[in-house]
């Protein structure tokens, strides 16, 4: 039977998270306490066990300059005893059923490995968001020049959504700079500084990067960027980064128009 979750699953939802994932139960209970909202969160249920769930986060879609209102899917996972037998396409169909009554106009989601691309587009999912992946030394970041802001197509989260994201990536080990010409999470090791999530207010990536010189003194910098941006002295590649599916009319009517979405904060 597939429903919306209630309390007494937490500690199915808690058992299957841990087979799926392998994160700890402080790991899973800090997402739980923060983002879990049973009425947003489906279920299938076998014989009183939770065998499979996902999670709808709240947030919007930006195209064009115009907001649609969004849920996020995150953390979709069977038990392995029960995997094969269509329970996920199922709740993919409650779920959509389900954001279509709660006049939400689109579902996103960043599958969690290439393979799953193919299966989330045979549940009617399209690839619209893509990023930026720029390689550049840190001796060669004194050279940006102050970016040219630009108006991309993006998923927009709202300020608990934001600090929860920064709560569970400083969780896992993870930095965090706050500062007037933006906000990014980064991680340096054996002195590469991976900036993994970024916001510009000024877009000036180059004192960003300066501050990050300063306090963490890595050697290069990997840097996932909206695309669109253009940085001298820097290797560039273009990847997938996630995938809508249009719940309501007006969402089927502007979906062909979204090109290269920014999608960031997405807690994998």
């Amino acid at each position: 039977m597939i429903r919306l979750s209630a309390e007494s699953d937490r500690e199915g939802l808690i058992f299957l998270w841990k087979e799926a994932f392998g994160d700890s139960e402080e790991a899973i209970g800090l997402f739980l306490d923060n983002r879990y909202i049973p009425e947003n969160t489906v279920v299938s249920e076998n014989d009183g066990k939770i065998t499979s769930m996902l999670f709808l986060l709240d947030g919007k879609l930006s195209v064009k300059g115009k907001l649609f209102n969004s849920y996020y899917l995150y953390a979709a996972a069977t038990l392995k005893e029960f995997r094969g037998r269509g329970i996920m396409k199922e709740m993919l169909d409650f779920s959509k059923h389900l954001s279509y009554e709660r006049e939400k106009d689109f579902i996103c989601l960043k599958p969690a490995e290439k393979g799953l691309y193919d299966y989330y587009a045979s549940n009617g999912y399209k690839t619209v968001f893509s990023s930026e992946t720029v390689v550049i030394s840190a001796d060669k970041t004194d050279d940006i020049s102050v970016i040219t802001s630009v108006d991309y197509d993006r998923f927009v989260w709202d300020d608990k959504s934001v600090d929860y994201a920064i709560k569970q990536h400083e969780f896992y080990g993870g930095k965090t700079l706050l500062c007037r010409e933006g906000r990014c999470l980064y991680t340096v090791e054996d002195g590469t500084c991976t900036v993994k999530d970024i916001v510009f207010t000024g877009c000036d990536l180059r004192n960003m990067l300066h501050k990050i010189r300063i306090s963490d003194a890595p050697t290069c910098f990997e840097i996932d960027l909206p695309f669109g941006y253009e940085i001298d002295s820097a290797e560039y590649s273009v990847k997938d980064s996630g995938m809508a599916l249009a719940v309501s009319d007006r969402a089927e009517n502007i979906i062909s128009q979204i090109n290269n979405a920014y999608l960031n904060l997405t807690l994998d």
